[in-house]
C-alpha cells in the first residue's frame, strides 16, 4: 500500500514498509483508474501505481483526472495550486499514455462520464465522445449534470433538457427557481 504525504507544501508517497515512493512534488491529485496527477517543476505528469513509473506530458499547464481512460489537459492557463483551479487558456484530452486524443480547443471540457463528456464552446455547452464525436449538440447555457446512469442533463432558457447516452432527447421540464 502507498500513502500520500506533505511536508513543507510539497506531497509525496510512502510505501507500508517507510521507504519514500515519489517526493517532492508541488502538486497530487486524487487517485483514479490507477493513476496519480502530480506536478513537479512545473511539468505535469501521471504516476502509475503499478509501475511506480511517472509519465510526463510536456506543454501544458494542466492535467486533470483520468476517467474512461482520458485526462483533461489545458494549454495556455493559470493553475492556481491552493484552489487546484485553472483561468483561461483551452483544453482538450489526454490518454493515460499522454497522447493527445482530442486536441485542445474547447473553452471548458468536464472529465469524461460513461464514455461522454460536457464541453464547452462560445459559452455555449454540448456533449462529444471519445473519438470527438458530438452527442448532443454544443448549443446550451450550461451544464445540469454529466451522464450519470445513461442521463445527462444541459439547459437552455430556463428549460432543463435530459438526454440519453446516445444523444437522444428523453425529457425537458422548466427549472424551478
Amino acid at each position: 500500500a502507498l500513502y500520500r504525504f506533505k511536508i513543507n507544501e510539497r506531497y509525496g508517497l510512502v510505501s507500508s514498509d517507510g521507504n519514500i515512493v515519489l517526493p517532492n512534488t508541488e502538486y497530487m491529485g486524487k487517485t483514479s483508474e490507477g493513476k496519480i496527477v502530480i506536478m513537479r517543476n512545473q511539468i505535469w505528469g501521471l504516476f502509475d501505481l503499478e509501475t511506480r513509473q511517472i509519465k510526463t506530458i510536456s506543454n501544458i499547464d494542466y492535467l486533470g483526472i483520468c476517467k474512461c481512460g482520458l485526462c483533461r489537459i489545458n494549454v495556455g492557463g493559470d493553475f492556481n495550486k491552493t484552489s487546484s483551479e485553472i483561468v483561461g487558456g483551452i483544453w482538450g484530452y489526454v490518454d493515460i499514455n499522454g497522447e493527445v486524443t482530442i486536441p485542445p480547443k474547447y473553452d471548458r471540457a468536464n472529465a469524461f462520464s460513461e464514455g461522454i463528456a460536457a464541453v464547452e464552446q462560445d459559452g455555449l455547452w454540448g456533449f462529444i465522445d471519445k473519438e470527438e464525436s458530438v452527442i448532443v449538440p454544443i448549443e446550451y447555457e450550461a451544464v445540469e449534470a454529466n451522464y450519470i446512469d445513461g442521463v445527462s442533463r444541459l439547459m437552455k432558457n430556463n428549460i432543463i433538457y435530459s438526454f440519453d447516452i446516445k444523444g437522444n432527447q428523453i425529457d425537458s421540464y422548466e427549472q424551478d427557481n
